[in-house]
């Protein structure tokens, strides 16, 4: 992996003197690092930039420790196998070259191949479709984007090559740096995983930031945010997160633990940070990167203008997880010796409009003092006599002698000597307050997170399993997906739930077995998954002529279907508990609303399988879940007992792909009882 980013000689494939063809600027950019020696690779050309040219990598007789590729699609397997074919094999391959699975079935085809001929020859090969990869931090550029990256410590994992450019472009801007930057392309060999874990070694960097638009090898990806947990701030961008880029879901379960939805809950439980766009991404980036963390979540506020302290302070209260700090005694008395009688002491601070950088000095060097602090938020608007500049310099100076931030907020049109003060201390600055206020409550939202992610002891129960394996069985032998009720009552029963029995009406004379009412009736359907959506459930039926009627009507709409009753059961709490096999990461336990509230509210928890009873309390007390539950007198011991059954059935049982207890009903002193369950298999 270390030959992608420091290596000591490099084929240019497609190499180029023509301005403004990739290979030209390939070679431009290589070329700035004076100790990598190039090897342009054309046919066509004798020199390029005055290096001697090859006609193909096997002409080419000393060791080369990558290659990269520019050239059309469709010659691009031949120079892979040139570079298996070697005396001494080029190893390490990036290719830069478009036309592959992204253009159509074709391509896929070619891509396919270049995967075949990889694992064969064991090649790591970045891309295809990239723009290349860079090390900034020794000024290695081995891809086509401009040489204007900034250095600093964050490493960047992109699968989008425009994107990167635009990133790197704004970074500098945003007083931000990089150390190493990947583009992924279509990840046909190395993929995400193989970075972020080769950038979890690299000293120069500090935190990793990725934007993905799909995550391979789900499952790794995991363990490896497992190991690198609390060591190095991850922050992700999960593009493809909306309605129109998901498949259709058949249960509640399915829809609520939707692909985002379950790599935020892995990601949260790592630590790691999910971020919607851009400019929140930068936000993040900014309180890791140029400043120290805060010592805890109350802030201060040390303003020139009243208003934007007011609406500062506002958005604080409102956040969940950062206050205002409350200012001590002495700090206060300590502000009023050197501000004016006319400024506030209290927080906010406000130390007025005519405030110079030496009363941004003073009031910070009290506030600082004060343990009640774990960061400052020095706001600054543009008053006539605002010297930005001095005033830059001084929060400068503050953040380099202090061991708590002072976030500069200039409220401010761009103004190019403050900007270029903070550029050379390595600083950056927030333009409004919501910018800075939101990252630290997202910051202080994940130190919450107190998920144990070690290797649990969980061994699974032969015999429990031995059970379910059996009820599968009959199910595949008939060749279902779904399992009949009956079927998911007894699963249910070997994990010990409390599920709801239920009679089944074959004929019109079976409806005499029914001796008590009220009752409910229901389809039990392999195709109608959502009944009551489609009228497959009838609740409130009084008496045996109402269910000869409603079962004959059944009977009419859904005539392939068997029908069941049900007696109607005293109200409670409703949950769904649910379990979901993720294509990527696994299975996956969810807790959330239950009943006609489950994708309305959309309230819900998810953790990664397999789990302990102490993970399932910790997510579930941090959630508004358990608020609920309290406020209806229902015990979270209770509710956390009856999910970890749940994570057993799921871990056990691989072959589920998605089940709902939905809703499984909660009481203040009698058994929770599962109403109705759904069981899908793979």
């Amino acid at each position: 992996m270390k030959n992608f980013f420091n290596p000591q000689s490099v084929a240019i494939v497609g190499a180029s003197n023509e301005k403004g063809k990739i290979g030209q600027i390939l070679m431009e950019n290589a070329g700035q690092s004076k100790n990598l020696k190039l090897f342009p690779v054309n046919p066509k050309r004798k020199k390029i930039n005055g290096i001697k040219c090859y006609p193909t990598v096997l002409d080419i007789q000393e060791k080369v420790d990558l290659a990269i590729i520019v050239i059309p699609a469709r010659f691009v397997l031949q120079v892979v196998k040139e570079c298996a074919q070697k005396k001494d094999p080029i190893k390490n391959i990036i290719i830069i070259s478009a036309g592959f699975a992204e253009s159509g079935e074709a391509g896929r085809k070619i891509e396919l191949e270049l995967k075949a001929i990889a694992e064969k020859n064991k090649l790591l090969i970045l891309g295809p479709n990239c723009l290349g990869s860079i090390n900034a931090t020794d000024g290695v550029n081995l891809s086509f984007a401009k040489n204007n990256f900034p250095k600093g410590n964050i490493g960047l994992i992109m699968q989008s090559g425009a994107l990167t450019t635009a990133l790197l472009d704004r970074a500098g801007e945003e007083g931000l740096g990089f150390s190493l930057v990947t583009t992924l392309g279509n990840k046909t060999v190395l993929n995400e995983n193989d970075f972020i874990d080769y950038y979890l070694k690299d000293k120069k960097t500090e935190m990793i930031a990725l934007y993905l638009e799909d995550i391979r090898a789900g499952r790794r990806f995991k363990k490896i945010l497992e190991k690198i947990k609390n060591k190095k701030p991850v922050i992700v961008i999960k593009a493809g997160r909306s309605e129109r880029t998901k498949q259709a879901i058949q249960s509640h379960t399915g829809a609520m633990a939707g692909g985002v939805e379950v790599l935020k809950a892995i990601l949260e439980e790592n630590r790691a940070y999910y971020t919607a766009g851009i400019e929140e991404l930068f936000d993040l980036l900014k309180i890791f990167s140029t400043f120290p963390l805060p010592r805890n979540n109350n802030l201060a506020i040390i303003t020139n203008a009243g208003g934007p302290g007011v609406i500062a302070t506002d958005l604080i209260e409102e956040a969940e997880n950062i206050n205002i700090a409350q200012l001590q005694k002495k700090t206060i008395d300590q502000l009023k010796a050197v501000l004016p009688a006319e400024a506030s002491k209290v927080n906010p601070v406000d130390i007025l409009g005519d405030a110079l950088e030496d009363r941004y000095q003073n009031a910070i060097d009290v506030v600082v003092q004060d343990k009640n602090v774990g960061g400052i938020l020095a706001l600054i608007t543009p008053q006539a006599q605002t010297p930005l500049k001095k005033i830059a310099n001084t929060l400068a100076l503050v953040n380099k002698k202090y061991s708590i931030p002072v976030y500069p907020v200039f409220i401010t049109a761009h103004n190019e000597e403050a900007m270029n003060v903070f550029k050379k201390n390595d600083l950056t600055h927030f333009v409004y307050p919501e910018e800075i206020i939101n990252a630290l409550n997202k910051f202080f939202s994940n130190q919450k997170t107190k998920i144990s992610s070690e290797q649990l002891s969980f061994r699974k129960n032969k015999q429990s399993s031995s059970k379910a394996e059996k009820i599968k069985m009959i199910a595949k032998k008939d060749q279902r997906q779904v399992l009949f009720y009956k079927e998911a009552v007894s699963l249910a029963s070997i994990y010990k739930f409390n599920p709801l029995g239920a009679t089944y009406l074959n004929n019109e004379r079976d409806v005499s077995l029914v001796k008590k009412f009220p009752i409910v009736a229901k389809i039990d359907s392999q195709t109608v998954l959502h009944k009551r959506a489609r009228g497959g459930v009838v609740l409130n039926i009084e008496n045996a002529q109402s269910l000869k009627k409603v079962f004959q009507q059944m009977q009419e709409k859904f005539p392939n279907d068997l029908i069941l009753t049900q007696p109607m059961v005293e109200p409670g709490v409703e949950l769904i508990m649910g379990i979901k096999n993720d294509r990527e990461f696994g299975s996956v336990l969810l807790i959330g609303l239950g009943g006609v509230a489950t994708e309305i509210f959309n309230q819900k928890i998810i953790l990664s399988l397999p789990t302990n009873k102490e993970n399932i309390k910790q997510k579930l007390e941090n959630s508004l879940i358990a608020k609920y539950l309290m406020k209806e007198r229902i015990s979270l011991s209770q509710v956390v007992d009856e999910a970890f059954k749940l994570a057993t059935l799921g871990f056990e049982n691989d072959w589920i792909e998605e089940l709902d207890l939905n809703p499984i009903l909660f009481y203040e002193n009698k058994t929770p009882l599962a109403i109705d369950i759904k069981v899908l298999i793979k």
